[in-house]
């Protein structure tokens, strides 16, 4: 095989591997509990970083989130899998595009996926609940803090640990 199909062949592996575990990360029982809901922890969106080294990523944790949305506990909705995945994809190819920046600032890295992530979810998840007196501004502050945390304890040492071992360039 040439270099050319290698790469493809590569990237589809790499695409392939990341949407296999924001999936799992998303729906392993125990795990799949702070997934979803008004106050989240989706330990899958610290793979969300892995954009600032490969396209294949941005791909990956779109088709990552879209299949884990598919199941998520609300039933496959129209909202998870148009809003919810197209936030991922937002936050995916911001932090892609700007990578240089964010590689050498690397705590700056994850307010993409926080920002879209919150306002986007934030904003449809009352529409979900039982409690559907929930506001807004609660889902987009609970889901925002979730965000946070799982990026900066979690997404943050991952793309050190990438950058630091050139994951992404062998």
């Amino acid at each position: 095989m040439n270099k050319k199909t290698n790469d493809k062949i590569k990237n589809l592996a790499y695409a392939s591997l990341i949407a296999a575990l924001y999936c799992a990360c998303s729906l392993l029982p125990g795990i799949s509990a702070i997934s979803y809901g008004p106050i989240q922890f989706r330990i899958s969106e610290a793979l969300m970083l892995l954009c600032l080294f490969s396209p294949s990523a941005v791909f990956g944790v779109t088709i990552g989130c879209f299949l884990a949305n598919i199941f998520t506990p609300f039933g496959a909705n129209f909202f998870d899998l148009v809003f919810g995945t197209g936030a991922t994809l937002l936050a995916a190819c911001t932090t892609y595009f700007l990578r240089d920046f964010f590689t050498k600032h690397i705590y700056l890295a994850p307010i993409s996926t926080v920002l879209f992530n919150a306002v986007i979810v934030g904003s449809y998840l009352p529409l979900f609940l039982t409690d559907s007196s929930m506001a807004v501004w609660y889902c987009m502050i609970t889901v925002g803090v979730g965000e946070l945390a799982v990026c900066y304890v979690l997404g943050v040492p991952l793309a050190k640990l990438c950058k630091k071992k050139n994951f992404f360039n062998k």
